[in-house]
Order: C-alpha cells, then structure tokens, then sequence
C-alpha cells in the first residue's frame, strides 16, 4: 500500500478549442492528509477534480498515479474498476438518487465496486449510516430528508467502499454554518482514521483553514497558498 495517493505531475487539459482549462499542475497528496483548493468560478477546479476522479481525461504527457497506479498505461474498463474501488465522490447538492432510499443510495458504490458480496452491502451500508448518525433515515427517499441529512447520507456513501482518495466539491456550500461543520468534521475524521486523502474545492476560506494545504487555481495555474504561522 503507497502513502502517496494521489500524484499528478503536468496536469494539463485543453478542450477541442484549443481553450487550455489546467496548465502543468503538480500534487501530490498522501494518505490521512487533507487539503483545500480554492480559486473564483471558472478556474478549473472541477476540471481538475474530475481528472483526479477518472471521470474526464487530462491531456496526453500527463503523468498521474492513483494509488500507485499509473492510469495512462491501463485501459478504460481498470480505470472505471479503479474509479469504482477506490474513489468517493461528495457533491455540493450531495448527489442522491432522488427515486432510491438512503440505504440504497449508500449501498449502490458497492454494489458497482464488487470489492464485497451482495449479501453484505446491505449491512455495510446499514452500518455507514448508523456511522454518520442518519441510520433512522434509511428507508427514506432524498426528497424527504433535510439538506444536512442528504449530505450526510452522501458522505456515508463516499465512504462505504473505503476509499482511498475522498473528492468532495463544495459539500458544505448549501448547508448552514453548524450543519457544514459538522459536515467537514465528519469527512476529516473519517480521513485520519481510514488513512484515506481528502481533496475539497471550497469557496469558504474557514472550510480551507481547516485543512492541512490550501492551494489556489488561477487561470488552470495551482500553487500552495502560505499559512499564517
């Protein structure tokens, strides 16, 4: 097992334009580390979180290692196993399939990752929920939950394969100052505890301070923000 999760050395991605959305990005984060990216609207944050995700490409001469894999030299269908097995995903709107109960939003991740059987991914994602303390909501549908609650059913889905990289795009943007606290309290728990790494896009500098790095996209340029000491 490598302590380096994620290791991306120039990151770039263009679209068919010839517009150039991420310019030679470097980052390397390592297991039970947390860190912030921030930058205004139309940066490339979410470009850059969805090539760290494998749900879109970077360009070729990209080098990026998840978990020690280098995603370039393996084929779509290992990298969708890859995404599946080791990734968790938390969305601002949490991202709940609206027609699916809680406990079957937390258990479809491992259902599609068959890292486990399917007589355990109902008890696995009993259990996730009991975790972030929304068990009692299990049966009930995203719509008839708050958006504190829908977040945390989200974060109990991110978590239920045990994954090694935690991608979360603004989870706290919708929530109220207590609900996103306990929130982000939550998802850097569960990082210290699993060994997993957490990458969060934030536009709330107290949700970035609270991380061990911050760094800043401008222009698809990323640099570590200096810390006041």
């Amino acid at each position: 097992m490598t302590a380096t999760v994620v290791r991306l050395r120039d990151g770039n991605r263009t679209l068919p334009g010839g517009a150039r959305l991420l310019k030679g990005v470097d980052l390397d984060v390592v297991r039970g580390e947390s860190i912030a990216i921030i930058g205004r609207s139309g940066s490339g944050k979410s470009t850059l979180l969805a090539g760290l995700g494998l749900l879109a490409p970077f360009d070729g001469g990209t080098h990026y290692e998840l978990g020690g894999v280098d995603v370039a030299t393996i084929s779509e269908r290992k990298r969708a196993r890859l995404r599946a097995q080791n990734v968790g995903f938390v969305l601002q709107n949490a991202g709940l399939v609206s027609h699916l109960s809680a406990i079957e939003n937390v258990e479809m991740p491992l259902i599609h990752s068959r890292t486990m059987r399917l007589s355990r991914t109902r008890a696995r994602a009993s259990e996730m929920l009991d975790l972030l303390e929304v068990g009692h909501l299990s049966r009930r549908r995203s719509p008839q939950v708050s958006g504190g609650e829908r977040q945390r059913i989200a974060i109990a889905r991110a978590l239920a394969i045990d994954p090694d990289l935690i991608l979360a795009d603004e989870p706290t943007g919708a929530l109220d100052e207590v609900t996103g606290r306990r929130v982000l309290d939550e998802m850097l728990s569960r990082v210290a505890q699993a060994g997993a790494a957490l990458i969060v896009v934030t536009h709330d500098p107290e949700v970035a301070a609270r991380t061990d790095r911050t760094y800043r996209l401008d222009g698809g340029t990323l640099r570590e923000e200096a810390r006041a000491s």
